[in-house]
């Protein structure tokens, strides 16, 4: 399992000046004095980083924001063994890449196809793999036989292209990255968006520092807010973003680019990604319109709950039968989310599947007449992902859904999802070539080979289960839950 545990970290450089008097009036100022100081041999320091203590595991997708020489880029380093900690300790446990600086490492002196090889071994990719990955790097670049001619005649667009073909051939444990979000000229951006996109899925542990409030909201479940060197306040990432801008008098509801006190506002609506019902569908299907018809789109991760999203801000979600969700969640960490993802289990998850093979013998022991076995699958219903979880978790208390519900614009139902989606399209002005995904991976749905029935004795305790969850349903439906297809 991926692992970021940093202790107490410092990180101090050394400031260099014709006029060392300069820099010690500098340091005498109290307006910045506790950015720069003086180490024991007298000479001007900046303290870029001051005391972080912070660990990230297995599914961290961590933003990191703040102004401008907060420290942001240096805590990246560090993670990526960039810099080394002038004090404290940073302990990384998993192979780690790094979107930091495209181009890192390559000369202008040799050819594309050497910088390719000779970069590919600064990431540790093995001789065995070399050539192979070789030819992935080149085919993605689409530079052809530019890569015969030495990389000092490239143009910027070209070198660009290059470095990020090389910098995202590997697929790291944990993936540090700067801003890295477009390469090259137009023609070549969607593609590299799609290419890091597709790489921060299949990582485990991602730390993003960005200015940008969308892809933070919707790449990351965690946020750390980093202010003079230091951490200021760590927590989900709407409620960091709302409160990072309101320092600067933004309100949180802001859109990006857009001026606080502006004539034109942009209606944001927000996807809270309830496990299990679907969402993967809707994520894929509208991550290309996340600006449309004057509209803002945010797309939350399963962390994000409906006390994050602003007051007044419109929020869509999905739902299903709280059984087949069961069942569902069942299956797909049993797999550990494969083939789309790959989650290792937690500890309580490994003891529950070396108990329970199948839904229906969890379902069923619910009842048992064998005290341990019933316990184990309590246990069990309580340790698994997805299937420990209930609409509450997402969406709050009834009184708290009653002082909402005008905020909510849509809720689909999974088993509907195609004719539902028809009808979001029409309620957000999408256009028609916006679809759901055909692929059942990028979908995320369930395989053929997972066991779906429950005997009448299961599927009578998974409903005593989850019989809040029905009963939610029926309060937001205003009907009982539609019949399952």
């Amino acid at each position: 399992m991926a692992k970021i545990v940093l202790s107490r970290v410092h990180v101090d450089f050394p400031l260099l000046a014709e006029d060392g008097r300069s820099l010690k009036r500098l340091i005498s100022q109290a307006g910045i004095r506790s950015r720069f100081a003086l180490d024991g041999r007298q000479r001007a320091i900046l303290k870029a980083l001051k005391g972080i203590s912070v660990s990230f595991h297995d599914g961290d997708r961590v933003a990191l924001v703040g102004p401008n020489g907060a420290g942001k880029s240096t805590l990246l380093r560090v993670i990526a063994g960039v810099y080394p900690p002038t004090q404290g300790e940073c302990m990384v446990d998993g192979t780690v890449g790094a979107l930091l600086t495209v181009g890192l490492g390559m000369r202008d002196d040799v050819t594309g196809y050497d910088n390719i090889r000779f970069c590919l071994m600064l990431l540790n990719v093995p001789n065995e793999a070399l050539e192979v990955t070789s030819r992935e790097v080149a085919e993605f670049s689409e530079l052809g036989d530019y890569l015969s001619l030495h990389v000092g005649a490239y143009s910027s667009g070209m070198r660009t292209r290059l470095g990020f073909a090389i910098a995202t051939a590997i697929e790291p444990d944990i993936l540090v990255m700067d801003e890295m979000f477009g390469a090259g000229d137009a023609g070549f951006t969607k593609k590299a968006q799609e290419r890091t996109l597709d790489l921060i899925e299949r990582t485990r542990i991602l730390v993003f520092a960005s200015h940008d409030r969308v892809l933070v909201e919707r790449l990351c479940n965690k946020a750390i807010w980093l202010e003079q060197g230091e951490i200021k306040e760590a927590g989900t990432p709407i409620a960091i973003n709302n409160r990072y801008l309101k320092s600067f008098g933004l309100s949180g509801a802001t859109a990006p680019g857009q001026a606080a006190g502006s004539s034109v506002e942009i209606e944001r609506v927000h996807f809270l990604h309830i496990g299990k019902t679907g969402g993967n569908s809707i994520r894929y299907a509208l991550s290309p319109y996340l600006h449309c018809a004057g509209r803002q789109i945010v797309l939350h991760p399963h962390e994000t709950k409906l006390r994050d999203v602003p007051l007044g801000d419109r929020v869509i979600f999905c739902l299903r039968d709280p059984v087949e969700r069961f069942v569902s969640g069942f299956n797909s960490r049993r797999r550990m989310g494969r083939p789309k993802n790959n989650v290792p289990w937690n500890e309580a998850e490994a003891e529950a599947f070396s108990a329970f093979g199948t839904p229906n013998e969890l379902a069923v022991a619910l009842s048992s007449s064998d005290d341990q076995r019933r316990n184990q699958a309590i246990k069990s219903m309580n340790g698994i992902g997805h299937v420990k979880s209930h609409y509450h978790d997402w969406l709050g208390s009834r009184t708290y859904l009653d002082s909402r519900k005008i905020d909510i614009l849509w809720i689909g139902w999974t088993d509907r999802l195609t004719a539902d989606f028809e009808g979001l399209k029409q309620k957000l002005g999408l256009p028609r070539e916006c679809r759901l995904p055909t692929d059942s991976v990028q979908a995320h749905k369930r395989l053929e080979t997972d066991p779906t029935a429950l005997d009448p004795v299961g599927e009578q305790n998974i409903r005593q289960w989850y019989q809040a969850d029905f009963e939610l349903l029926e309060y937001l439906l205003g009907q009982p839950a539609p019949a399952s297809c």
